[in-house]
């Protein structure tokens, strides 16, 4: 079988959304597989240097990379011009060298992208998959991203769209299955392929492979590590509440040291306001082999997550399941009745506490710094990850569905 992965991220470019594109073609590999993605930019918005040559060697010749425009800035009209470029180059390409694929499969957001595929796919008569990760433009409105009404409108009709012409929905969390099926799509048409960590990527490091990895990075080896590691955009990850908790710290402040790894247009702002609040290091976005080991070197990460509707966003970062991999347990902040919550609760490796409550956040921070069980919580998380979200395990999900439109 011919397929085609139709994607807006992909390695050498780091973050949870090329990561998961990966995975998936490993397991599609099986096939005869071709990806189209965007010259690789993120998530510095910039081209990233010599990226020819840092390609995964199993992909090399099953990708085409083309061009689109690649802003200096961070406006979103800006944005919106690179997204369409990337809908012209990568529309005409697949619709004239392409035609010979069978089924489509391609990841939203982008919602461009993703429409691109659809029309792709329906005019050239092909089947279609569509990965739902968020569920735009819904949560891009809960979170006050988008405001005009034309365009949300535009979007809800695209939206409409890629879902009416798919064979299969995929899905991160069973917020997202509850959210379609109340807008009468099928159930049989809906599958989900939870989030997850590479576990022999992600793994827990001894206390001397500990010491070496801070002494790489110039951090101190005798106070607790705090770990952000993620976007600083206007996203789902709530700088605001982990700004105000890191100045909430006060008597601890001198047993700890934070470090924030990724970038985005919040980054400057957030180092700013945090300049006098604790020591810290700040570094760029990082491949997944350097992260995997800073994370394992750290003791406790943060993950600061919006108040998002369970319905639009209650799926797990796949941060969390990255530091249990680790041994690494977390400070994760989310609302009620969520994937989030029972997963969380399953697992046990960490605290969880209520979304946008920074005095909340900072609490559970100063409890694991002064647990003596820190280590047990570490363990615990890791053979969870282990058992029930080994990214490659549920990644072979990706076989049965296709498998189920072969019939």
């Amino acid at each position: 079988m011919k397929i085609l992965l139709y994607t807006h991220f992909f390695p050498p470019e780091n973050g949870a959304a090329p990561m998961r594109m990966k995975y998936f073609a490993d397991v599609l590999s099986k096939y005869d597989l071709k990806i189209i993605a965007p010259k690789p930019n993120y998530p510095r918005n910039k081209l990233i240097e010599n990226w020819e040559t840092k390609i995964p060697s199993q992909f090399a010749d099953k990708i085409k990379h083309l061009p689109l425009f690649i802003p200096n800035n961070r406006l979103k009209f800006s944005r919106v011009i690179s997204y369409f470029t990337f809908m012209l180059t990568s529309f005409f390409y697949s619709f004239f060298q392409m035609g010979n694929v069978e089924v489509v499969v391609c990841s939203s957001p982008p919602i461009t992208t993703s429409f691109m595929a659809a029309l792709f796919a329906k005019l050239r008569g092909k089947k279609l998959i569509v990965d739902i990760r968020d569920m735009w433009p819904q949560i891009g409105i809960e979170l006050g991203i988008l405001k005009n009404k034309f365009v949300i409108g535009i979007l809800k009709r695209m939206e409409n769209f890629i879902l009416n012409n798919a064979d299969k929905i995929i899905v991160t969390a069973e917020g997202d299955i509850n959210n379609l099926l109340n807008r009468n799509y099928t159930e049989s048409k809906i599958d989900i392929i939870y989030n997850g960590a590479d576990t022999d990527l992600f793994q827990i490091l001894s206390q001397e492979e500990k010491i070496i990895v801070r002494e790489e990075y110039n951090l101190p080896i005798n106070k607790k590590i705090l770990i952000y590691f993620g976007s600083f955009n206007y996203g789902m990850n709530d700088l605001d509440i982990l700004t105000e908790s890191l100045k909430m710290l006060g008597d601890i402040t001198g047993k700890i040291h934070f470090v924030a790894v990724g970038n985005g247009e919040r980054k400057n702002e957030f180092i700013t306001a945090i300049n006098n609040a604790l020591p810290f290091h700040s570094f760029d976005s990082m491949n997944a082999k350097d992260i995997a080991k800073l994370v394992a070197a750290s003791d406790i990460s943060l993950i600061p997550r919006k108040n998002i509707q369970q319905d639009t966003g209650g799926n797990i970062p796949v941060k969390c399941f990255e530091s249990w991999a680790c041994g690494i347990p977390t400070v994760l902040s989310s609302i009620c009745d969520t994937d989030v919550q029972r997963i969380f609760n399953k697992c046990g490796a960490g605290k969880l506490v209520e979304a946008g409550n920074a005095k909340q956040f900072a609490e559970a921070i100063k409890e694991l710094v002064t647990a003596k069980n820190i280590s047990e919580l570490g363990t615990t998380g890791r053979q969870f990850v282990v058992e029930n979200f080994d990214r490659k395990k549920q990644s072979q999900k990706l076989i049965k569905i296709i498998k189920e439109l072969e019939k």
